[in-house]
Formats: structure tokens, C-alpha cells, sequence
């Protein structure tokens, strides 16, 4: 049996999982009863033809149904492939299409949903020519027998690219990487299983499912659980949980802490004390220095200490987290030179600055804040575009080894973004070490984060070319930095035009309002592209970064910093 398994078979009556209600209530459920509906689960897939090392989609929200079906799938001996429900995506069209993509791609046996999403699911299905037999889970009956427990399967996890444009690729991540990944996280922070957890975040995604879910469950902690949704009606309900002792973890990407901050007025956090919030894990997303400077101040009358606050960074090929920051000290943010910063160029570094609870000087100057050291294990190594290790304090593409990293993609062909090779994953990130901590600068050309989604230059670009009459041919897209911050460059083999001023308009429906937005002209060869005719987008984002773009610069359209009124969630 799987260590992540282990309390399946001794749960423990005094803790379990509590999930918000509609109100303000909560329900709660204790181990024993989660680990007998787990076994119930398990019963019933196995009963409707599931076999060891089958896959089998959960396209479920996050709640009970869904940590049953999970557990029950492995005590099945299946691999769970968890897929973001359609409340994730603006067009229900392009959900289906995404749904059936990853059901295909992933081989699975059967699918686990719920009544509300079963039409969805089953019209997903149909439209995709699947045979694939679709399980309504809504806490029926189920068989009271046990099940004989399988052989564990090898891939613990299929984790696809969710909330995402994109075609979808399945990271393959084995019982051992789930294994040595929760039991970083465990020694990174000092795990006490006395102290509960907080989540909003969703279980289809790495950073809800591994960091909130199965790093809790697995100690046998008490978790409470609410819905991406409960949390935009109400995040100060979550913040309820860690002011009233009841949780004392919590992870969130920067947009949710911005968007709490909105809330954390004086009536709002009048008789709440956070000094028990022994750690607030930011990542995801780039970590913003100005929100949690912004947090610390507003927290710090109630006790709040920032040294709980603790940036990382991780992705799906590496199973979850990477690097941490170290518990008990406040973060620090660092400001480059950014018109010095070059990819494979030493980073110069003006100012630093702490972020104890005051207010973050020169905020809008591009700091960047430090995501700690790799955890026990791990490996992170800045390398060049041969995959050569660069000198210390050199911008470069961050590169992981260890325990954690997954064995590749399933049903996909390679990409030029995130890549496993040899047991390394070149990310297709952009940092760099100071002060022995991961700083990332961004997406290398192919894809940006977008409060936690991913999105990819390649369908971004085609829909672009198509809303403003471009021409697939004559219009490339590269993600870029501009002074540390997300920003994107439209280039157009075109004569300016009154096109150029919808360009802002257009990109802003996928991306929002604080991405910079260049627009560049030029000739034909304004777009580098190699011999199969696909931009260079590396190349173009070196160039970029080198001051060396040939074309004229038509429109320069600057983000907003503000927080955002709403959140679709999702890490690579």
C-alpha cells in the first residue's frame, strides 16, 4: 500500500474533511466514513469494469464526491485523471471539445461525474465518437462490501492541462513522485498533523489536489474545504477559518490574496487574531511584492506575522513544489536592473526589500520576489539554451531534477514549452538565483500564467489573427517581461493600421487587464520562423529581451496593477 494510502485502512475518528455548505455552515465527514465511501467507490468501478491500471476521468467540483471517487479509483488499482468542470471555461463549446480531448488522451475506462454535469459529460462524449460508459456519482447507494485491493498502479496521476487553451497533455505522475513530493512538502513546512488546513483552491489542479488535499489527508489533519465560487461570493469566510484557530495553513496564488485584501476591512476582521496562521503558501502565478506587502500591513494589527508567508514555485512535471521559501522569515523582493537583464546575462540587482508589513517602496518598478531554495531532494539549475548550466546570478531556463519529476506526457507529442528529458524537466521559465532563492522572471515566448491559468501564444495568436483580419501567416505572438511584469508582443508583417488600436480590445477578452500589450510592424521576415514555417518564438523572445526586434514599435498599451474582480483558477 501506498504511504499517501495508509490511513484508508486506520482513519482517524477526530479529524477529517469539513465542506462549506451554501450558508455559512459547514459539513463535516471523518476519516472512517471518507475511507468506507472510498471502498464503496472502488467497488462500484470495479463492478462496472474498471481494471488495474485503467484510467478513469473525475470530472467532478470539489467536495466529497470527488476525494471519494479519487481514493476509490486507487483503491480500484485505477489512475485517476481528474478534469476541471465546465464552470472553468467561458465557452461551453470549447469545454467540450476540451473534455473529449482529454478523455481520448488519456485512454480512461470509465467517467465519473455528477447529475448536474452528466448532460454535459455525455454530450462531450458522444460528440467525440468515445465508447465510454459515464458513472453519476451523487452519493447513491452503493455496494456495502469491500473490495479486494489491487496491485497499486504505477501512474498515481494523470495531471492535464485544466482551464487552459491549448491542446491538453496528461504529465504521467507515478505513486513515487505523489510519494516524494508530500513528504517535501511535509519537511518544507514543518508539517504538524494538530494543525489544519483551509483550501478554495480546485481538486483538478496540482496546487488544490497535492498541496491542499493530499499533503492534509495523508497526515490525517483536518481540512476545510470550499469551492473556487464560495470563495469569490465570500472569501471572508476563509478567512474566518485561519482567524479563529480552526486552520493554520492556507495556499492561494497572488490573485486570491488581492482579492481578499478587498474584504479585510476593520468590520470585517473585527474579533479575528492570526497569529495561529503559521504559514500562507503564495504560487501559481508570479508572486506579487506589492500584494503581500499589502497583506502584512493590513493583517499585521491582527496579529498576523508576514514570516508566515511562504512564495514557491512548482509545476505539474515536477509533481507539485520545487522551491520554498523558509518558514519564520518574511520574504524578501529584489529589483533588477531591467534594462541591463538579458537571457544569459548576469542579473544586477539595485535594491532589495523586505516584507515585514510596511509599505513596498518604488512598488511599481518591477520587483520580484524570492522563491525560496529547492526542497530537500530537488535540484534547480539555470541553464542556457543548450541546457549548459549558466554562472550563478545568470538569467536563464529553470531545470529541475529529483524524486519528484515525472516520467513525461501521455497521448502527446513533445513540446517546445515545458519539456522532461532524461529525468530533468526544462520548465520553459525564465529565472534566476540570488541569494540562494529561485527568482522566475516568466514564460519563455510559448505561454504566460494568467491568474493561474495557462495560456498558449499558438491558440492566442489564431484567434487574434482571425478578430482582426490579420492572417494566420502575418501575425505572431511572444510572451515577454516589461520591467517584471506579464507582458505580450504582437508581431505583424503589416502596414499600421486602424487594426492596430483594436489590439488591446481583442487580447484583453483572453488575458485581462494587466498583461503589457505591444504592438511591433515590419516587412516580410519581420517573423523568425523555422523550416516547418512556426515562429521562433524563443529566438524572438531573445531579441526581444536584447533590444534587437527589427520591426517599428506601433503601440505600447500598459496593463493595469489592479486586482482582479474575478478568478478562473487552475498550474501547470
Amino acid at each position: 500500500m501506498s504511504a499517501l494510502s495508509a490511513w484508508l485502512d486506520a482513519p482517524r475518528p477526530d479529524r477529517g474533511v469539513h465542506m462549506a455548505g451554501n450558508g455559512d455552515g459547514w459539513e463535516f465527514r471523518g476519516y472512517p466514513e471518507l475511507a468506507a465511501s472510498a471502498h464503496r467507490v472502488a467497488a462500484r468501478l470495479r463492478a462496472a469494469g474498471v481494471e488495474p491500471g485503467d484510467a478513469v476521468g473525475i470530472v467532478l467540483p470539489s467536495g466529497f464526491p470527488f476525494v471519494e471517487a479519487f481514493y476509490g479509483g486507487w483503491l480500484a488499482g485505477a489512475t485517476p485523471c481528474p478534469v476541471a468542470p465546465p464552470g472553468f471555461f467561458a465557452d461551453t463549446g470549447a469545454y467540450a471539445g476540451h473534455l473529449a480531448a482529454i478523455l481520448r488522451t488519456s485512454g480512461a475506462r470509465l467517467a465519473v461525474t455528477d447529475g448536474a454535469l452528466a448532460p454535459t459529460v455525455r454530450a462531450a462524449i458522444e460528440a467525440a465518437g468515445l465508447d465510454l460508459p459515464v458513472w453519476v456519482h451523487d452519493d447513491e447507494p452503493a455496494p456495502e462490501t469491500g473490495v479486494a485491493q489491487a496491485a497499486w498502479t504505477e501512474t498515481g496521476l494523470l495531471q492535464f492541462t485544466s482551464g487552459s487553451t491549448g491542446t491538453p497533455r496528461g504529465v504521467e505522475v507515478s505513486m513515487a513522485n505523489l510519494e516524494a513530493n508530500v513528504r517535501q512538502i511535509h519537511r518544507w513546512m514543518d508539517w504538524d498533523p494538530d494543525e489544519g488546513s483551509v483550501s478554495w483552491l480546485p481538486l483538478h489542479h496540482d496546487m488544490g489536489l497535492i498541496g491542499a488535499l493530499l499533503a492534509t489527508v495523508t497526515a490525517q489533519s483536518d481540512l476545510w474545504l470550499m469551492r473556487p465560487e464560495q470563495f469569490l461570493r465570500d472569501p471572508v469566510r476563509w478567512l474566518r477559518c485561519l482567524g479563529d484557530g480552526r486552520a493554520h495553513r492556507a495556499t492561494a496564488p497572488t490573485f486570491g490574496y488581492a482579492y481578499a485584501l478587498r474584504f479585510m476591512t476593520p468590520e470585517r476582521l473585527d474579533g479575528l487574531e492570526f497569529s495561529g496562521w503559521r504559514s500562507a503558501i503564495v504560487g501559481a502565478e508570479r508572486v506579487d511584492a506589492g500584494v503581500l506587502a499589502d497583506v502584512a500591513e493590513r493583517l499585521a494589527p491582527y496579529g498576523f506575522d508576514a514570516g508566515a508567508f511562504l512564495p514557491a514555485y512548482g509545476l505539474a512535471e515536477s509533481t507539485l513544489a520545487v522551491t520554498g521559501d523558509a518558514p519564520g522569515a518574511p520574504p524578501v523582493a529584489v529589483l533588477p536592473e531591467w534594462s541591463d537583464v538579458v537571457f544569459g546575462g548576469e542579473v544586477r540587482i539595485t535594491a532589495t526589500a523586505v516584507l515585514s508589513g510596511a509599505p513596498l517602496p518604488r512598488r511599481d518598478e518591477g520587483w520580484l520576489v524570492g522563491c525560496g531554495p529547492a526542497l530537500d531532494g530537488t535540484r534547480v539549475q539555470i541553464v542556457d539554451g543548450d541546457g549548459d548550466e549558466l554562472p550563478p546570478g545568470h538569467l536563464g531556463e529553470v531545470a529541475v531534477t529529483g524524486p519528484a519529476v515525472a516520467r513525461g506526457y501521455r497521448g502527446s507529442p513533445d513540446s517546445t514549452v515545458t519539456r522532461v528529458r532524461d529525468g530533468r524537466v526544462l520548465t520553459g521559465d525564465a529565472g534566476f538565483v540570488h541569494g540562494g532563492a529561485l527568482h522566475v522572471v516568466g514564460r519563455i515566448a510559448d505561454s504566460m500564467k494568467i491568474r493561474g491559468r495557462t495560456v498558449y501564444m499558438e491558440d492566442l495568436e489564431a484567434r487574434a489573427a482571425d478578430r482582426l483580419g490579420l492572417g494566420a501567416q502575418r501575425c505572431a505572438l511572444v510572451s515577454s517581461v516589461a520591467d517584471g511584469r506579464n507582458a505580450l508582443v504582437l508581431l505583424a508583417e503589416a502596414r499600421p493600421g486602424d487594426w492596430v488600436g483594436l489590439v488591446p480590445r481583442v487580447l484583453r477578452q483572453d488575458v485581462g487587464d494587466e498583461v503589457d500589450i505591444t504592438v511591433v510592424t515590419g516587412r516580410r521576415g519581420l517573423i523568425r520562423r523555422g523550416s516547418s514555417g512556426k515562429p521562433r518564438r524563443r529566438f524572438m523572445w531573445r531579441e526581444l529581451q536584447a533590444g534587437r526586434c527589427p520591426g517599428e514599435i506601433v503601440l505600447r498599451d500598459p496593463g493595469t496593477a489592479v486586482a482582479p474582480t474575478h478568478a478562473s483558477t487552475s498550474k501547470e
